[in-house]
């Protein structure tokens, strides 16, 4: 993924979705990933919250501190790519380090509604 702007962050929440923790131990660097609009979830109280997935695996969300401006980006139907750049530190079945991941953007996302 070659770009000249992204977003470096982490995959929270990991340890609620069934099979997250055993996907994210396989998962290498360089590995593509889907991010998904979930803003209508009621689990969750984030009309932003962007899910992050691996194929039909649900991984976890961007944190909250990132996921307005890519929310709307893909609200207005833009595609936004996004590769793992380190693996996650996982012991005893817990996830001790989050693994981080690079969104491309073609510009700096709006951080204000």
């Amino acid at each position: 993924m070659k770009t000249d702007l992204a977003i470096r962050t982490v995959i929270v929440g990991s340890k609620y979705y069934p099979g997250a923790i055993g996907a994210l131990t396989d998962l290498r660097p360089g590995t593509s990933i889907i991010l998904v609009r979930d803003g209508e979830n009621p689990a969750h109280d984030d009309p932003d919250a962007v899910a992050v997935m691996f194929g039909l695996q649900m991984l976890g969300y961007l944190p909250r501190s990132v996921n307005k401006g890519i929310a709307r980006r893909m609200d207005r139907g833009e595609t936004v790519p996004a590769m793992l750049l380190s693996e996650a530190i996982i012991e005893k079945g817990e996830v001790k380090m989050s693994p981080r991941i690079l969104i491309a953007l073609d510009e700096y996302p709006e951080t204000s509604s």
